[in-house]
């Protein structure tokens, strides 16, 4: 990242950065630990725990199926699979749309990186630098965006000339990628979604069949079960997968055993307000789909015990996702904010359609409906409502002035007058389980007429190295930092003991005179050595302003730095007056005045006499819209070195 104006304070904190970024964590954990001796006897049981998960982990897959799985899954070896296909055509809509061009030579398929190009066929055996690219080779999602999106007048025959060709290289490739269990239960449910599709019913499969057939098999020996009852969203996606096959091959023992999966397993991953435990806007769409392509297949084969399973879960899970929909008024289409990690699967645009679908909105939809986006992605593949010649009147989904809430999930948003601000704050500040989540709590994500103005950058990938772990952290966040710490330990948490990571985060609310005041207060910083810290962040929402007050709570000197990330394609500029900057941009918020500014406080709210030098930093920054793409971005930095207890005061007007 190129810096744009430098300052002493900051870079003095950069320093402080640069130099304890990948041991600072550990060493102010080992001096907390001499500071605190008692919970060495905490952390001893906590080591030798992770150290037995770590040989069991090698053991034998089932060893660590839950019974009721067990049970089931002794049952498939004795099974029966048809040797035809039963296909569930009737699932999906008929497409009208023509192929954008007819691919002759130069031949492509769309991965989680872009667009792969090949001659005849692909090789198979291409490794890139992104495992997950790798895995999108073999996982088969090409063959539903190109039905989605056709570029060729004959996709049936394409994808299936594809599958003929990775079945007779499967042998000689040499990729383990390939055998990874969610890998695998991607191929197999986006290859029989496709058969279904395209209406393969009289074209010779058998070879396809078998293929099918024997990745069940594996993938019944290999569930996505880790010791000590470890679970995370891949378990439904082997589930899905389990189900698909098993309406297929008319297998009753695999639609148990399926079935057994997604009974026990949906709530423990799905809260009772909807949302996936495991903090991700884009997963949230992205599990829904596979819910609801359950809940389809289901409904078509008359398994209304699966379907009464479903029906009341999932129909939250769509109301969770219309939450978090957004329309912008300037250029008229849907978006939702990238809160947590991008998933590599299918881009946040192929499944922002889904709540249109028209099995989505036989479940849930809210009282006004508004127009469906216009660029089609999954919803395409299963029917959705058509468009009317009504557009939206500028109120999106919730209006001019609303407060949603789901605090158990740790979700809030406002819309008032002409903006949207998004909170995510994880319950336990640090999550205690695997998650696709970011260190956002006391970020925020805010829209201006459904134009992001402040934004989560999301992440780039999830290769473990300097760009792909920044996403992450709380830097990549509009947040706070202490002496280069965020409030919350977020990678490599699974190395530190409970009680040195978690916290609880305190939500408070309310609608006042002027506007609305959301208040966040945590003690994540209070693990940092030499202080007891706590923090309190406020938000005061009123027309054409916004107000952050950051009160920091303590007795000793630090370094604060304080990051607002500005939406692509705007630009900041000093203004004469201090600390004071103005935003903007040639295309969004081009009629817009937009300008921050920051005062010091004492801890009493009063303008402090003290002379604090505040710094600050313009950098040349990057935000991630879709996996493995970045777009340029600007970051505004403030830095103070002040004596706690304290406030900064940030003032956000527009109009």
């Amino acid at each position: 990242m190129t810096l744009v104006k430098r300052c002493p304070a900051l870079s003095l904190l950069n320093k402080i950065l640069d130099k304890y970024s990948i041991n600072s964590e550990l060493g102010n954990y080992l001096f907390f630990l001499l500071l605190h001796p008692a919970r060495i006897l905490y952390a001893v049981p906590f080591y030798a725990k992770a150290i037995k998960r770590r040989f069991s982990s090698s053991a034998n897959p089932p060893y660590s199926y839950p019974q009721y799985i067990h049970t089931v899954y002794k049952e498939i070896k004795y099974s029966n699979f048809s040797s035809g296909a039963c296909f569930n055509k009737n699932c999906f809509k008929k497409s009208s749309v023509r192929p954008e061009s007819d691919y002759q030579g130069q031949r492509s398929m769309k991965l989680a990186c872009g667009e792969f190009n090949y001659d005849k066929l692909p090789d198979w055996n291409t490794e890139f630098d992104d495992p997950e690219q790798t895995m999108s080779m073999h996982r088969w999602n090409w063959l539903l965006t190109e039905l989605a999106n056709p570029k060729r007048h004959d996709s049936a025959t394409w994808g299936i000339e594809l599958i003929n060709s990775w079945i007779d290289a499967q042998s000689s490739v040499k990729s383990d990628l390939a055998l990874n269990s969610y890998t695998v239960g991607e191929r197999i449910s986006n290859c029989i979604i496709f058969l279904s599709c395209v209406g393969a019913k009289n074209k010779d499969l058998s070879k396809i069949n078998t293929s099918i057939r024997d990745m069940t098999l594996y993938l019944c020996k290999n569930l996505e079960y880790h010791p000590n009852g470890v679970i995370f969203n891949h378990i439904l996606n082997n589930g899905r997968a389990l189900y698909y096959s098993g309406q297929f091959f008319e297998n009753h023992a695999l639609v148990e055993l399926s079935s057994a999966i997604i009974k026990n397993e949906l709530a423990r991953i799905v809260n009772d307000d909807g949302f996936i435990r495991e903090a991700s806007s884009h997963y949230q769409f992205l599990v829904t789909r596979w819910i609801l392509e359950i809940y389809i297949l289901a409904k078509l084969v008359n398994d209304f015990l699966l379907c009464d399973i479903l029906k009341e879960r999932l129909s939250k899970m769509i109301k969770a996702c219309w939450f978090l929909l957004v329309y912008n008024e300037r250029e008229c289409y849907w978006s939702f904010p990238l809160i947590g990690d991008v998933s590599p699967d299918f881009t946040p645009d192929w499944l922002v359609g889904l709540p249109w679908s028209m099995a989505a909105i036989d479940l849930y939809k809210p009282e006004i409906l508004p127009n469906p986006p216009s660029k089609k992605g999954w919803s395409k593949l299963y029917g959705d409502i058509e468009v009317r010649n009504r557009m939206p009147d500028g109120n999106g989904v919730f209006g001019k002035k609303s407060f949603q809430r789901y605090g158990e999930s740790g979700w809030f948003r406002i819309d008032y007058d002409n903006i949207t601000i998004f909170w995510h704050v994880e319950p336990v500040g640090t999550p205690l389980f695997p998650s696709h989540g970011h260190c956002d709590t006391g970020s925020f994500v805010m829209f201006i007429e459904g134009e992001q103005l402040l934004i989560d950058p999301g992440r780039l990938s999830y290769v473990d190295n300097n760009e792909g772990i920044y996403g992450i952290t709380a830097t990549a966040h509009n947040q706070v930092t202490i002496d280069g710490y965020g409030p919350f330990l977020y990678h490599h948490r699974n190395r530190y003991p409970e009680f040195y990571i978690k916290s609880k985060p305190e939500v408070s609310y309310k609608w006042t005179k002027e506007g609305f005041e959301f208040t966040l207060r945590h003690d994540g910083f209070g693990r940092i050595i030499g202080d007891h810290i706590t923090f309190e962040r406020t938000f005061k929402v009123y027309k054409k302003r916004l107000n952050i007050q950051d009160s920091f709570i303590g007795n000793e000197k630090h370094y604060v730095g304080t990051y607002f990330h500005w939406s692509p394609g705007l630009e900041i500029f000093k203004t004469e007056s201090a600390n004071c900057f103005e935003i903007k941009g040639e295309k969004q918020f081009k009629q817009v005045k937009i300008t921050i500014s920051l005062d010091n406080l004492s801890s009493d709210g009063s303008k402090t006499k003290e002379n604090i030098k505040t710094s600050w930093e313009i950098k040349n920054d990057w935000c991630y819209p879709r996996y493995g793409v970045k777009e340029k971005s600007k970051t505004l930095v403030y830095c103070n070195y002040m004596k706690f207890p304290f406030v900064n005061n940030y003032t956000l007007s527009w109009g």
